[in-house]
């Protein structure tokens, strides 16, 4: 049950994606086999093209900030009514919703404007869109070697509060849409985990392989 939840999840932010049909299916098989093992296929995600793998994480930011942060906000708000504006739980979730989505909004600001801009400029020179000049003069603000610094475990901020509001008591009124709540927070934190693993264990050596054949 558990595992058929998530991959609703992951078809539902496939619905985003302009990425091919075969693309899309080498992911969600990926993404299944990561829910049962635990662990990244790394060689299957490996035979995705660095330009497909940059849409489907574009697509993936789109489907956090328009879908699924919107979601958890209005399960968020619901339960706080039923527990009360007096009750601990109250306090998290609202430090949930103010700084979490604060914190991981910029997060993905900064890969948007920066890291996707910057490895889609790679994928075009490749092509011969563009001059190798354009990437020198991206290189003298930003380079691939930065990623690692400013990648946060954004899943890591989800599992905090989750077991926070889990510490709680939970009253009879609330326990349907607490049990809701609890349920998305953990798609959400192991769709995060699959997706920063994505990142940097196969988006990211594919773009610093390109980085160093289009800049030597």
């Amino acid at each position: 049950m558990y595992q058929d939840r998530m991959m609703d999840f992951i078809k539902q932010r496939n619905e985003l994606s302009d990425s091919n049909k075969q693309v899309v299916e080498i992911i969600e098989k990926g993404f299944e086999e990561f829910i049962s093992t635990g662990k990244m296929p790394i060689q299957l995600l490996e035979s995705c093209n660095l330009e497909e793998l940059l849409n489907y994480v574009v697509a993936s930011h789109r489907f956090y900030i328009e879908k699924k942060l919107p979601e958890i906000s209005q399960l968020i708000h619901s339960l706080c009514r039923a527990f009360g504006s007096t009750h601990p739980s109250t306090l998290i979730l609202n430090h949930f919703f103010h700084q979490y989505y604060k914190a991981f909004k910029s997060h993905l600001d900064l890969e948007d404007e920066q890291i996707i801009p910057y490895v889609q400029t790679l994928v075009d020179i490749e092509n011969g869109a563009f001059e190798k000049l354009t990437l020198l003069k991206l290189c003298d603000r930003y380079l691939l070697s930065t990623f690692h610094e400013q990648h946060s475990d954004t899943e890591t901020d989800i599992r905090i509060v989750r077991r926070a509001i889990q510490e709680f008591p939970v009253p009879e009124n609330a326990e349907s849409q607490y049990r809701l709540l609890i349920s998305h927070l953990e798609n959400f934190e192991k769709d995060l985990h699959f997706h920063s693993e994505l990142e940097e264990q196969v988006m990211i050596p594919k773009a610093l392989s390109l980085e160093k054949i289009v800049r030597y």
